[in-house]
């Protein structure tokens, strides 16, 4: 798999999972990794709930989903270190990390170039080829606006090739120009283009929520 494949694109990633989630052996395997990745930082009592969950679901000889492709050595390892241990006595949290590893690079790799040769790698494609395309006035159909400010406007509005509502900035140049904000705009445009948060909107498309302001919630 190209490195840095679903941290570029969120798309890829859903329909990935969406790919895996359709093949009961793939969906066990992405099950076990969501599981043991909330094993590994969850540090309170349900710890030890958790992963004796893992080794009875995935990894244990009768386990209900057992993941094939885990060599023997490695899980009889692991379940003998688990034995081990008192009744209330949690294991360490990297106990499962080999078996992670494994799972991911099988992931990226084997599961990855059998993804590509499917409806959903298609899928992605086309929309890949949607993202390209230049963004104009015409991309979008708009409708009310959600909020005011200094300079211009937010609207919903609708992209007529998916049908996806987003939510739309609208600057007034006019508007800037008169008020002397052209620093102000374009300090706010560097900033949501730098910024990697949940918290914060990006530069680009907003999605659009609906159901008023926080502040009115």
């Amino acid at each position: 798999m190209h490195e840095g494949f679903f941290e570029r694109s969120p798309i890829g990633k859903k329909l990935f999972w969406c790919y895996c989630q359709s093949k009961p052996m793939l969906k066990n395997l992405i099950d076990f990794i969501e599981l043991t990745g909330m094993y590994e930082v969850d540090f309170d009592e349900s710890g030890l709930q958790i992963a004796n969950e893992i080794a009875i679901k995935y990894i244990r000889p009768d386990a209900l989903c057992k993941i094939t492709p885990f060599p023997d050595e490695l899980v009889n390892d692991i379940i003998s270190r688990m034995e081990k241990l008192g009744e209330s006595e949690c294991p360490p949290r990297d106990i499962f990390s080999e078996l992670i590893s494994l799972a991911n690079s099988w992931l990226k790799h084997t599961v990855f170039l059998a993804f590509t040769k499917t409806i959903y790698f298609d899928r992605y494609l086309q929309w890949k080829w949607l993202e390209m395309q230049p963004v104009t006035k015409a991309t979008f159909r708009m409708y009310r606006v959600l909020g005011k400010g200094g300079f211009g406007e937010v609207c919903a509005c609708q992209v007529r090739a998916t049908g996806k509502l987003y939510a739309c900035k609208k600057l007034e140049k006019k508007r800037i120009k008169k008020r002397h904000g052209e620093q102000l705009a374009y300090a706010e445009k560097k900033i949501l283009q730098k910024v990697h948060s949940r918290f914060v909107t990006t530069i680009g498309k907003i999605n659009f929520i609906p159901g008023g302001e926080l502040e009115r919630a």
